[in-house]
């Protein structure tokens, strides 16, 4: 018969596709792991969905608290840094005006030293004397004489008192100034040192609480667990208990010899998982059993020490004659050895003959007429 293809049954093949059809939706619900509701707790599902919204809502709610106050914080240290660098900036200024203003090279204490105008403004030793008393041989001005000493000195003192109480305002008025900026800076970093204080109580606040959910739902979770295990230990004692007691009443612990026979046709005598040991007669017949193997054994190592004993002897006769056959290859070798030796020599000596009459005769390399002769005798 020819293998012929013959179309099915169109209400077959209907069956068949609607089959098809129902196990694919099936194995597309059942392998769907979000639309799959078999083997699912959706209660404890939709509590823990709901407790996680609303911890990310808590935690969005304080990541936007901790935004806006780093973003005060920032704002506040950037008006900070603006008013120091206002103020620093102003200080400088009043350095500067304060330098082109009283500090200039005149008012310097060693000034008189550097004056280009100190001759100038020198008056004459002798004021009250005429320029004709002052010649060269008037003998009124002296190398050393300083008239006006009492006077530059009380100058140069009060001079001396005026850039001391200068010197002492600076300092206070620079002192007050490191002050103040001390007092700001020990204010800024108090407001910081609250404002870290009062973060990290809230962090903390918030820590313990999320710590007493936890606590609470994992308190429940294993008291459910308890008391599943509690039924489960329940079951499993129940169903030890009736195990037992069948086992108690069953025929292997009840050692019932009837249970270990085998079925006719079986191919065994006994059971072997119900057999409980053997009686008086199995026992004797055992015993009687293995004295004639044990006695079968006996007389078959006999066998086999005879055996090995015949066996040594003939090894120790093919060992003797192997030694002679060796011995006589041996002397047999150094025979064909010598013999060797003296044909090698022969052959040395015919060598060194021959090599003689090539190196004093045939190597001379005369060219005769006979050489010429060999060419040219053929149309090849």
């Amino acid at each position: 018969m020819y293998k012929v293809d013959l179309p099915l049954d169109p209400k077959e093949q209907a069956r068949i596709d609607a089959k098809r059809i129902a196990e694919e939706q099936r194995r597309s619900r059942i392998f769907n792991d979000k639309q799959r509701a078999m083997g699912l707790d959706l209660n404890a599902l939709s509590v823990q969905i709901e407790e996680k919204k609303r911890q990310e809502a808590e935690e969005k709610e304080w990541h936007a608290a901790a935004d806006a106050e780093t973003l005060r914080q920032a704002r506040i240290m950037e008006l900070l840094a603006r008013r120091e660098e206002n103020d620093r900036k102003a200080i400088e200024k009043a350095d500067l005006d304060f330098r082109a203003t009283q500090q200039h090279s005149r008012t310097r204490r060693e000034f008189d030293l550097n004056d280009p105008d100190a001759l100038k403004k020198t008056a004459p030793f002798r004021s009250n004397d005429s320029e004709e008393n002052l010649g060269a041989a008037s003998l009124q001005v002296f190398a050393g004489e300083d008239p006006q000493e009492a006077e530059r000195k009380r100058l140069q003192g009060e001079q001396q008192r005026q850039w001391l109480q200068q010197q002492r305002n600076q300092a206070r008025a620079k002192k007050e100034l490191e002050e103040q900026e001390q007092r700001l800076f020990e204010l800024q970093e108090l407001s910081k040192t609250q404002r870290v204080h009062e973060l990290s109580s809230a962090e903390e606040a918030r820590r313990q609480q999320l710590t007493r959910e936890a606590a609470e739902f994992n308190k429940k979770l294993s008291g459910a667990k308890a008391d599943a295990d509690k039924q489960r230990k329940h079951s499993e004692q129940e169903s030890n208990v009736h195990e037992m007691l069948k086992t108690f009443h069953s025929d292997l612990l009840s050692e019932n010899p009837a249970v270990a026979a085998a079925a006719p046709g079986f191919g065994v005598k006994v059971l072997s998982d119900r057999y409980k040991g053997m009686s008086d007669a199995e026992r004797q017949l055992y015993r009687h059993a293995q004295a004639a193997q044990v006695e079968e054994k006996r007389k078959l190592q006999q066998q086999e020490a005879e055996a090995a004993a015949l066996w040594d002897r003939q090894s120790m006769t093919v060992g003797r004659t192997a030694l002679l056959q060796q011995r006589q290859t041996e002397r047999a070798r150094v025979d064909l050895q010598r013999q060797q030796v003296a044909e090698n020599l022969a052959l040395a000596a015919e060598q060194k003959a021959r090599r003689e009459h090539e190196n004093t005769i045939a190597a001379r390399n005369i060219v005769t007429d006979d050489f010429h002769g060999q060419f040219n005798k053929s149309s090849r």
